[in-house]
Parts: C-alpha cells; sequence; structure tokens
C-alpha cells in the first residue's frame, strides 16, 4: 500500500498585473502637465521561473513580488475629461520622477527596464530625494504612444506608498501642479486547503476579491493555476487545473470557495497555486 505524502506550496503569480497612468497637459490650463491614474494596484508573487510576461517583459527571472505599470500618452479623451493633447503640440517631453519610496521595514522595489534580466535600479523603503539629480525617471513617449514592459518589483509583502512627479524635460509646460501618489499591495496568495479521500485530493481555495473604494480607478481580472509535481528537485511544476477568470470589481466584495478532485497516482505530491492577474 503506498503512503501518499502531500505538500502546499503556496506562491502566487502576477501574469499581466498592470494599469495605466495617462499624461498630458491640463484641458483648462495648457500651460500645465497633467496626469490621471489609479491610486491603488496590486503585486502578487511570481516564483522564479513562472513568465511575468512572455511579450514584454520576456526576460524577466521572476521570484518578487511584482506589477507593471504604463506611463502612456495614449489617452482616452473621452472617457479622461481633464487632459489634453496640447502639451505635444507645444514641444513638450514629458517625463516621471520617483520622489519617495515608504514601506515595509527592509523592503525594496527594484525597477525593470523594457527586456532587463537584472534590476535597472532599486531603492529601500524610507527612501526619498529632494535632490532631482538622485531621482530615477521614466521617459513618456509622446502623441498616443503606448508601452508595456516595464515592471516594478519588491522583495517583502506589504504596502508600498509610491510619490512621483511630473516634469518636462524640455522645460515648455510646467511641472504637474500635484504629486502621483499610490499605494501598490505586495500580496500573498490566497491559503490554500487540501485534504485526501481514497486516493484523491480535494483541494480548494478563496479567489480574491480586492474591496477597493470606487474612485481608485482600478481593476483587475484574475485567474489561478493549481500546480502540482512529484519531486521537488524537478525544474518545472506541471499545470492541473486552470480556473476560469474571475473579473474582479471594486464593488464586488464577495469572495467564492473554489473546490475540485485531483487523483492522486504518485507516492508522493506536491502543490502550488499561482495566482495571476491582468
Amino acid at each position: 500500500m503506498k503512503k501518499i505524502i502531500y505538500l502546499v506550496v503556496l506562491f502566487t503569480s502576477g501574469a499581466f498585473a498592470h494599469n495605466h497612468v495617462y499624461i498630458g497637459s491640463e484641458k483648462n490650463d495648457s500651460s500645465k502637465l497633467a496626469f490621471d491614474g489609479p491610486s491603488v494596484q496590486y503585486a502578487p508573487y511570481l516564483p522564479k521561473g513562472e513568465k511575468f510576461d512572455p511579450t514584454y517583459a520576456p526576460n524577466w527571472p521572476g521570484g518578487y513580488f511584482v506589477t507593471e505599470l504604463t506611463f502612456t500618452t495614449e489617452v482616452d479623451v473621452d472617457s479622461i475629461d481633464s487632459i489634453s493633447y496640447a502639451a505635444f503640440d507645444l514641444g513638450a517631453s514629458p517625463q516621471v520622477e520617483l520622489i519617495s519610496v515608504s514601506g515595509p521595514p527592509g523592503g525594496t522595489i527594484t525597477f525593470w527596464d523594457f527586456g532587463a534580466s537584472i534590476p535597472t535600479w532599486s531603492r529601500s523603503t524610507g527612501w526619498s530625494s529632494p535632490d532631482t539629480s538622485d531621482r530615477p525617471c521614466f521617459a513618456v513617449p509622446t502623441y498616443w504612444q503606448h508601452e508595456h514592459g516595464r515592471a516594478f518589483a519588491f522583495d517583502v509583502p506589504g504596502d508600498y506608498q509610491l510619490l512621483f512627479q511630473i516634469t518636462d524635460r524640455n522645460n515648455v509646460l510646467s511641472p504637474c501642479t500635484r504629486s502621483y501618489e499610490l499605494t501598490i499591495h505586495a500580496v500573498t496568495p490566497p491559503p490554500l486547503s487540501i485534504r485526501m479521500t481514497n486516493g484523491v485530493a480535494i483541494i480548494s481555495f478563496k479567489n480574491r476579491t480586492p474591496r477597493y473604494p470606487a474612485d481608485t480607478g482600478a481593476y483587475y481580472g484574475a485567474y489561478y493555476d493549481i500546480q502540482t509535481k512529484a519531486d521537488l528537485r524537478e525544474q518545472d511544476w506541471e499545470i492541473l487545473e486552470r480556473r476560469p477568470n474571475q473579473y474582479l470589481y471594486p464593488e464586488d466584495e464577495t469572495s467564492q470557495t473554489i473546490e475540485f478532485t485531483i487523483p492522486i497516482t504518485d507516492p508522493k505530491a506536491f502543490f502550488r497555486i499561482v495566482e495571476h492577474f491582468y
């Protein structure tokens, strides 16, 4: 008689967790830069070897809590009525400067530019810079440009607060009159529960439901992979089950328990749940 040994290994993954920050000029005063973007974002944990975004970040190695933030001038003027395109007609070249980072003690944020396999720069929580020469900068493509692949990663879970300033490299327009504040939740996975019955593993977990205030501008979809391997020395995990997409909106404050059964054929089995956001 085989004795089944099973272990729950808890990891999360963000397959394409990102939002957009739209940048232009103020509609009522075209001499000043303006922005519109979410105030909250998720950064789920991505295990080593799991792809964050195979198309836009193919070399990213994993092993961090990670999210993507896209600074763009591709503004939908029908839904964002505070921004115009006059900034680019006047010859402006906007950039985003990181001013400060706060969060869990001992935590570090790293930034990975397009296609990077190592961090482009890093800052520890508690860092701030009144000196513009020490601020990491992000160039914003002008006039209806939209680029993905910039990853912000965190090494410990918790809530991080990032403060940005929008300025003009060409000094045509005045800096944005307010700073951009963003809270990023580096989140651990939903707990995974397993019980054994007659050689069958019954696995269950509760899907995540963000409970954001309605004015954060944040929305997410999520789906979940249940993965297994018989030997932790093996490199790859096998996907046993992929649960359908769960669209999670701020006003939806209910989570569902998802349960399914998996026959066990090996004398031992290891499981993990991989959470994808997009």
